[in-house]
């Protein structure tokens, strides 16, 4: 059996390594036209340019990686289905369940590699994409200093600190802005529970202001103040970290952090559950796509192959990207919204597979 294994094994990673070289030309191909305006506009260096898409590579091979196990496993099982290697198995008295477990721990392998990627490497890579293509292509000013709890934002004469910054509704949550005058002086001090973008200035509310004198501090207290800041919400969003700057575990403090503060973490709870489920997408697909594969039996080949991984990988994103979409807009708690395509379709596959081998 340990032959056995190790000759499945390797034919599945020969096909899954050719799958994500296709993939990953493809994706790249297409991403760089879309950027051809970006490049002809600002004309950045050569240099730069191919750093810019070195870095992007881990992003891609983790997106692209589930259909490429898919792939793998339809022509792995679909090849030896056609040379009846598998027939020769069943008849040596070898249960189904361990001619598929090399693919199944392939596929498990890959998960938690994804995992680790997903945890340490591609945060990283996706900070430096985002950097080199606002800061250093795009020549947008970098003003602004995001930590996981807060912001911090300096202008020519304030500084801001929020709390949370929700760029789908235009809205801050916990704004304090620092007015600064010559010498590094404090002028004013203006408080607030939230603020919210209307087109062309922001509306405070529950708002305390301090002005400060020479002599004394005059406070003023508003339910509502309309503020005209230079900033709308295109400057402060160049700084923020979104959730795929950030890992899981940053993701889970920084969700602690909002709830001990008394705002609403929903969006980043969703994008933190799906920093866990995300990766096993990999060994669902292997589920999936063993039952395809020996129900195709010896008809099934490349075009076969390709077909049923378009379509059950486009099933899986729908599917997916509902369930996420539920769970930010607080439909689905967010634990089942990001874990919810895995459980549909990895129940699938395991029952696809327990009634083939009843059969």
């Amino acid at each position: 059996m340990p032959i056995l294994a190790r000759y499945i094994s390797i034919e599945f990673l020969k096909i899954l390594l050719l799958s994500l070289g296709a993939f990953l030309v493809i994706y790249l191909v297409v991403d760089i036209l879309q950027g051809m305006a970006m490049i002809m506009e600002h004309k950045p260096e050569p240099g730069l340019v191919v750093k810019l898409y070195a870095l992007k590579v881990p992003k891609i091979v983790s997106q692209v990686t589930p259909v490429a196990v898919l792939l793998s496993t339809l022509m792995t099982l679909g090849l030896l289905s056609k040379n009846s290697e598998i027939t020769a198995m069943k008849s040596s008295g070898i249960s189904l369940y361990l001619i598929v477990a090399p693919i199944l721990g392939m596929a498990f392998i890959i998960s938690i590699f994804s995992f680790i990627s997903n945890e340490y490497i591609i945060p990283n890579t996706n900070r430096e994409v985002f950097f080199i293509e606002k800061v250093l292509i795009k020549k947008q000013a970098q003003k602004s200093f995001f930590k996981q709890n807060k912001i911090w934002y300096r202008s020519d004469n304030a500084i801001y600190n929020i709390q949370l910054f929700d760029p789908d509704t235009n809205r801050l949550k916990g704004v304090t802005v620092y007015y600064i005058g010559d010498g590094f002086r404090l002028l004013r001090r203006i408080e607030a529970k939230d603020a919210v973008w209307e087109g062309s200035a922001w509306l405070f509310s529950d708002v305390r202001e301090d002005i400060i004198g020479s002599a004394a501090i005059t406070t003023n207290t508003y339910r509502e103040l309309q503020i005209r800041l230079p900033e709308s919400p295109e400057v402060l969003t160049a700084g923020e970290r979104e959730s795929e700057e950030m890992g899981f575990r940053e993701l889970r403090e920084y969700v602690g952090r909002l709830r001990k503060e008394g705002y609403d973490p929903t969006r980043f709870a969703v994008d933190m559950h799906s920093k866990l489920s995300s990766p096993f997408t990999s060994l669902i697909m292997a589920f999936l796509g063993i039952p395809f594969a020996l129900k195709g039996g010896r008809s099934s080949g490349i075009a076969f192959g390709v077909g049923i991984s378009v379509l059950v990988g486009f099933g899986y994103w729908l599917i997916m990207s509902l369930g996420l979409s539920l769970g930010r807009a607080e439909a689905l708690p967010p634990l089942l919204s990001a874990w919810g395509a895995n459980i549909v379709f990895g129940l699938a596959g395991i029952l696809m597979m327990m009634k083939m081998e009843g059969d």
